[in-house]
């Protein structure tokens, strides 16, 4: 009777509340309601709703149970970050009293948290070590978790509620175990992506729905304890280990009644698993399909492994073939041609020719010409090159707007896209790629007079290599990497108002060519390296806007004003090792410091023993000359034999051995 009252307390005062309910708004930099998170949770009464704007959060431990939701501003994970003020904190998000509404929790990076859920919906957030752990403290009901990117852990539920749990459209990463479910029922795992994880998905229980999951790159994919009588279809295994532990006295359900498809690689008709291995021995991958059906022959007879491995667990009685669509081969190819006789006259009619669930690799293949085009690419793997291989031949003109746009569509967590020997000019921006999480590899290229030549964020990995970048606003713009390296190599940069911009990024720049710039480099993250580029007739060679350790090593640098910006920590050289160096001298340490009227550091200070450096350091001041913010310890000499004050190196024929930025590699190695 007590917790009956209680109960109807609560509702009367929700409901006596409700018409109340307010919106707080937070941003760190001031101008809102609140500064924190934690500020505005604690104020926060029933039904409430909470936006928060970009920013960096450090915050403490977060019980929300009265507010419908907090939601970013921007709804841009990347740019609105939540992290633990400690080792590791607690994250309660329970919407059991909000009289059977839900709390959302929608569009964060949450850094070094357990979430613990209860009637709630948690949506488009990137956890970096961080988990969902629900039931281990508390009942977990109706747990909706929607496109959110798990790096270094995963899910974990125990005991969840028999209805309403979903586990759709994420992708888990580099995880021991990306998804835990222990003693759930009917649980829907659906359209996700489980890749470099140890074990991708542990059952110990019944009435597990697993549709339409791509599982790859995983040590194990599915283990089981005592799970029995789960359901799994239509998903796509690629794993040293597909299957480990499942129980065998149940079998399990591996294929379900054929339908119309397409299934999880493309072809015609649901009905089973595709069972591949990362050695091509897999079962869809060495069986036959002879009548084109989408499914092998055989049916798949899945055994325990071990002492069990006579054993059997289940049968999936429709795996899926290799699907190769009627006249095409393995790898999908598309002609485009504006003079006609080829499959398409635009590129954009071609990249919307292209299968929306393919797996294999879309190649499509522009023939000389000027095309107008603004395309959409959220398809996986395409590749978009030039038959010539030569830019001046194949032109595409962006009209003001972006060339190409490049994202991942709902559910999938991954595109690669690689763009090879086009003329991109008049776009607003060449190729866009922002907020998702993809590979690139962008080479042979000339990006001619646009807004943005190249503009990424947030980016897994990205290859810009052997382009030509002129008479852009920004040549390249990258910002936001927070998982692995950009690496930005042996591009020419020249007329840019601002040649490459790196913020927020864990790039290497590295062997490029920039003159004549009004700004060659910005650098507004300490997570960028500077190493073997020339720089040269720019207005201004480095603009550094940051306090953290950049890494200047090994450039050649003539400009105007060479830099501006340069903070006591800037790193300005690294451990000597053998050369040749940027100018053709012994060794590798620091920068060679020139001037275009002949009066820089190196030009006008003596290598009296012959090492390569200048006898004296480098110290560079700040704007008013009063106090010393950098100092180059080991300046690089002119090479008289080499280099001349008008000439400009080449490259040296080997690269900055990593002995001499091992060192530095702790400091800007960004996860």
């Amino acid at each position: 009777m007590i917790k009956l009252m209680l109960i109807v307390a609560v509702a009367i005062l929700f409901t006596g509340t409700a018409s109340a309910a307010v919106t707080y708004t937070v941003d760190d930099d001031g101008g809102q309601d609140f500064t924190t998170i934690g500020e505005a949770v604690t104020s926060a009464d029933w039904g409430d709703r909470i936006i928060v704007y970009p920013g960096i959060y450090s915050e403490n431990d977060f019980d929300i149970y009265k507010i419908y939701s907090i939601v970013s501003y921007s709804g841009d994970p990347s740019d609105t970050i939540i992290e633990y003020n400690g080792s590791y904190g607690r994250f309660s998000v329970d919407g059991s009293l909000l009289g059977g509404e839900s709390i959302l929790l929608s569009g964060f990076t949450i850094n070094n948290y357990k979430i613990i859920p209860n009637m709630c919906e948690i949506k488009n957030n990137i956890l970096i070590s961080s988990e969902i752990n629900g039931g281990f403290e508390n009942y977990a009901s109706s747990v909706k978790i929607y496109d959110n990117v798990f790096e270094g852990k995963g899910v974990s539920l125990y005991r969840a509620s028999p209805s309403a749990t979903e586990i759709v459209g994420n992708h888990f990463y580099n995880c021991s175990i990306a998804l835990n479910s222990k003693d759930c029922s009917q649980m829907n795992v659906e359209n996700n992506e489980f890749s470099h994880n140890n074990v991708a998905i542990r059952i110990n229980y019944a009435g597990i729905n697993l549709v339409s999951n791509k599982i790859y790159d995983n040590d194990i994919g599915i283990a089981g304890g005592n799970s029995v009588e789960n359901v799994i279809y239509n998903n796509y295994f690629n794993n040293t280990i597909n299957t480990e532990g499942l129980a065998i006295l149940t079998p399990h359900t591996f294929s379900v009644p054929v339908s119309s498809g397409p299934n999880i690689i493309g072809g015609p008709s649901i009905g089973g698993n595709y069972w591949a291995k990362p050695d091509g021995t897999g079962f869809s991958q060495t069986h036959s399909d002879t009548n084109s059906d989408g499914f092998c022959d055989e049916q798949f007879e899945i055994y325990g492994l071990g002492i069990y491995s006579e054993i059997l667990v289940g049968i999936d009685y429709y795996p899926l073939a290799d699907w190769i669509p009627a006249n095409s081969s393995q790898k999908a190819i598309y002609t485009v041609d504006d003079d006609g006789g080829k499959d398409f006259l635009t590129i954009k009619e071609a990249v919307d020719a292209i299968p929306i669930d393919s797996l294999g690799v879309n190649e499509i293949i522009v023939y000389p010409g000027t095309y107008t085009e603004n395309i959409e690419v959220y398809h996986d793997k395409v590749t978009i090159r030039s038959y010539s291989g030569n830019p001046e031949d194949t032109v595409i003109n962006g009209d003001g707007g972006t060339v190409f746009d490049v994202y991942t569509r709902p559910g999938y967590k991954r595109t690669v896209f690689v763009l090879d020997g086009f003329t991109v000019t008049g776009a607003g921006c060449g190729v866009s790629a922002e907020k998702e999480q993809a590979y690139y590899s962008i080479y042979n290229n000339v990006f001619d007079d646009n807004e943005h030549g190249i503009l990424m964020r947030e980016q897994i990995e990205v290859d810009i290599h052997d382009n030509v970048f002129q008479n852009n606003d920004i040549g390249m713009k990258i910002k936001r990497c927070t998982i692995y390296d950009y690496e930005i190599r042996n591009n020419t940069l020249t007329e840019n108002d601002i040649g490459i911009e790196s913020n927020d990024n864990s790039v290497t720049i590295s062997n490029n060519r920039l003159y004549t710039n009004n700004q060659a480099i910005v650098l507004m993250t300490s997570g960028s390296k500077l190493i073997n580029n020339k720089i040269y007739d720019n207005n201004l060679g480095i603009y550094v806007a940051v306090t953290g350790r950049v890494p200047i090593i090994n450039n050649y640098l003539n400009n105007t004003i060479n830099t501006e910006g340069i903070y006591y920590n800037t790193i300005l050289n690294g451990t000597i090792s053998t050369g040749p160096n940027i100018v053709g001298g012994p060794s590798i340490g620091g920068n060679y410091w020139a001037k275009p009227d002949g009066t820089g550091f190196s030009q006008t200070h003596p290598d009296n023993d012959g090492d390569g450096f200048c006898d004296e350091e480098y110290e560079i001041y700040n704007e008013y000359g009063s106090s010393i913010i950098g100092v180059d310890h080991y300046p690089l000499a002119k090479e008289q034999s080499c280099l001349s004050n008008a000439e400009v190196p080449e490259f040296p024929t080997i690269a900055l051995p990593l002995i001499a930025i091992v060192g530095l590699a702790l400091f800007f190695k960004r996860r």
